[in-house]
């Protein structure tokens, strides 16, 4: 396990942390508010893995595990999501993979994606996590090899912004319609916080 890819998550899961209560209030507005404690269980998982992960654990490994510990872990639909986003991830790797490249990088996320896909048929406008993961796995594959965790995170902050444009189509706010207009939603937000902390 590459050390520079072990501090990029671990970074990752404690701004995910630091921005709990922030995730829970905008999920108040039309849902149960209790998004960032889910997030905080997800990102606790990501920090623990990573931390106790040796360097003998190939990144595979480590985003397999990752994704086993989520998927076991309640916290209503959006546990499924992450946890299949981490066993997409994990699935688009060799053991030769030691590193992320911005080659590995395109590859986890596409294949990522396409994981989280099979769990959910949301598409970019319905304001969910997938108006930050699509953008973010068509573009990947045109990223700089010196900045492309910083191109991923850019899209993601742009996207999840966007999705304050957007009338809701799944979970609770759904039942809010347009009244779900100029708020961003929580799913999008947690994640593309994911992206930034990899920067």
């Amino acid at each position: 396990m590459n050390q520079n890819d072990k501090d990029r998550f671990i970074k990752a899961s404690c701004l995910m942390l630091e921005k709990q209560d922030e995730l829970s209030a905008l999920d108040g507005v039309f849902g149960d508010g209790d998004h960032g404690i889910t997030i905080g269980k997800i990102a606790n998982i990501i920090k623990s893995k990573s931390e106790e992960s040796t360097q003998d654990v190939s990144l595979k490994a480590l985003l397999d595990d990752i994704g086993m510990s989520i998927l076991s872990t309640s916290g209503g639909s959006i546990c499924p999501l992450w946890g299949s986003l981490f066993i997409g991830m994990s699935n688009a790797l060799t053991e030769d993979d030691i590193c992320i490249t911005v080659e590995v990088f395109a590859r986890m996320i596409h294949v990522g994606v396409e994981e989280v896909q099979t769990v959910s048929s949301a598409k970019i406008g319905d304001k969910t996590i997938m108006d930050v993961l699509l953008p973010v796995s068509e573009k990947s594959a045109n990223f700089k090899a010196d900045s492309f965790f910083k191109e991923a995170a850019e899209i993601a902050k742009q996207s999840a912004e966007y999705t304050k444009q957007c009338v809701a189509h799944y979970g609770r706010a759904k039942n809010s319609k347009e009244k779900s207009l100029g708020y961003s939603d929580p799913g999008a937000v947690s994640i593309a916080y994911f992206f930034e902390g990899l920067v």
